[in-house]
């Protein structure tokens, strides 16, 4: 799965839904390659809204965790969004950019070095993972599902594209699991 160059990353949509869920899916073929769950306390939900700690864990269609995007409690200040792999190893973190028109994340190791960004464009529609040095690693798109998905739902699309250059799968990880970072903290 992680070989791929692209994924749909489809938000499923509901009426009372107390979680997330998304499927990914081949762009090409509308395959299902995963599924990405969020697995939050429903009270902290309740309460807390946009500020409680969530878990978002992705599996493939074998239902092996492929990585989880883990975001604590948040009642002041920019939480720190981490990133693990299968293994539960750190791979990075995000930390929202405090002022970006279009919004976006800074990316850490998990000892703190900056190592890219997720930039917005102003319209907030396409994200560019870009190194330090302005490198693309790849791309993050909000795709547009219809004027009644749209005004009636909060669920979103994306299409995550990974530069053909790219040969590293944390790359890809930090990718999609950038696609669900900018759908749990912006657009919810």
């Amino acid at each position: 799965m992680l070989k791929m160059r692209q994924f749909f990353v489809k938000e499923r949509t509901g009426m009372f839904k107390t979680s997330n869920a998304y499927d990914i899916l081949n762009p090409d073929t509308q395959e299902k390659v995963g599924l990405a769950q969020e697995k939050p306390s429903m009270l902290m939900r309740m309460i807390f809204k946009e500020k409680a700690p969530t878990l978002i864990e992705m599996r493939d269609t074998k239902e092996q965790l492929v990585f989880k995007v883990q975001k604590p409690l948040a009642l002041f200040g920019r939480p720190k969004i981490a990133v693990f792999d299968a293994d539960n190893k750190q791979l990075g973190y995000f930390l929202s950019k405090r002022f970006s028109l279009g919004g976006g994340f800074d990316i850490y190791t998990p000892e703190g070095k900056h190592i890219a960004e997720l930039k917005g464009n102003w319209k907030a529609k396409e994200y560019k993972m870009l190194t330090p040095e302005q490198k693309e690693l790849g791309k993050i798109s909000k795709k547009w599902a219809g004027l009644a998905k749209e005004l009636f739902t909060s669920s979103d699309n994306y299409v995550v594209g990974v530069n053909d250059d790219v040969t590293d799968e944390n790359t890809t990880l930090l990718l999609l699991a950038g696609a669900l970072t900018i759908d749990m903290v912006l657009k919810e």
